[in-house]
């Protein structure tokens, strides 16, 4: 049996999981198809189109920002918010590679 010694780096692991626990969550995939639609929005826009509570919107849009996956502009008291799609394209791509390795355990 071959005793190869992973190295796993933990603090790149708890950010993958929050990115893919933050992707998963309905409405950050709303929040993120809204502002996809829109190029650049500001959260009380994307509240108005989503018709959600802002507190929800606002947790939701915390979270994503800590994924660094949009581009924040704030202009006055306004925040508006452009998607990263490099970023995202990037996620997207190791996602699906993940899914793809481990495509065995998925049924």
């Amino acid at each position: 049996m071959n005793n190869t010694n992973i190295e796993i780096n933990t603090k790149k692991l708890l950010i993958s999981v929050e990115l893919v626990t933050t992707l998963a969550n309905p409405l950050s995939k709303r929040i993120l198809e809204t502002i996809s639609e829109y190029g650049r929005i500001s959260e009380s826009d994307i509240v108005f189109e989503l018709g959600e509570k802002p507190s929800a919107v606002s947790d939701q849009l915390i979270k994503l920002r800590k994924t660094d996956l949009l581009e924040i502009n704030r202009e006055g008291d306004n925040t508006f918010f452009n998607i990263q799609l490099g970023k995202i394209q990037r996620v997207s791509n190791a996602i699906n590679k993940m899914i793809e390795v481990n495509k065995h355990l998925i049924k």
